[in-house]
């Protein structure tokens, strides 16, 4: 939703992030707070240019993924803990 846009998520258990409704300039973080699992992104009508080779979020508690959005693509920063 529009309304978590500027906002940190914090992720308690596997699932897909539908990343679609962040406007043109708009950006999020999350935060995965349970070790094991992951969480995957998808974002139906932009393009998902990944910064790193890491394509999930798949590390421990404390990982995080940063998205911004510019025009029809969609940067994905993730950082995977394995602590």
């Amino acid at each position: 939703e529009k309304i978590w846009q500027n906002s940190v998520i914090f992720i308690i258990s596997n699932c897909n992030v539908e990343l679609n409704q962040i406007e043109h300039r708009g950006s999020m973080s999350f935060r995965k707070v349970f070790d094991d699992g992951e969480v995957t992104f998808s974002c139906a009508g932009k393009t998902i240019r990944y910064t790193s080779s890491d394509t999930k979020l798949n590390g421990n508690e404390g990982s995080t993924a940063v998205i911004s959005i510019y025009n029809d693509k969609c940067y994905i920063d993730i950082r995977n803990i394995y602590l």
